[in-house]
């Protein structure tokens, strides 16, 4: 909801950094990740936290895909590919 209210208030292109960090479900880290992009400045990083992070399906029966931040990120990512350069690849992920 703030990054919305940030967007729509004008603060379009305005940060020079961002870490995602929150939401684990794929839809709505690549809804912050939407969202954050843009709100960055030209040249600007963002950060994802959790790239690697997932449920564990024995102690977490019915987990799927869709319950881990790296399909929204690896989405963003494709989805974004023209327009950013992937800086960092592991745990985190940072791209400009």
């Amino acid at each position: 909801r703030v990054l919305r209210e940030l967007y729509v208030r004008g603060e379009a292109a305005s940060f020079d950094l961002a870490y995602v960090d929150g939401a684990h479900r794929a839809a709505e880290v690549l809804e912050d990740a939407v969202l954050t992009w843009a709100l960055l400045r030209p040249g600007g990083l963002m950060i994802f936290d959790d790239y690697l992070w997932m449920r564990d399906p024995i102690f977490e029966p019915g987990w799927d895909l869709r319950a881990q931040p790296k399909a929204g990120i690896d989405a963003f990512l494709r989805i974004m590919a023209n327009e950013l350069e992937i800086v960092h690849r592991a745990e985190q992920v940072i791209v400009r």
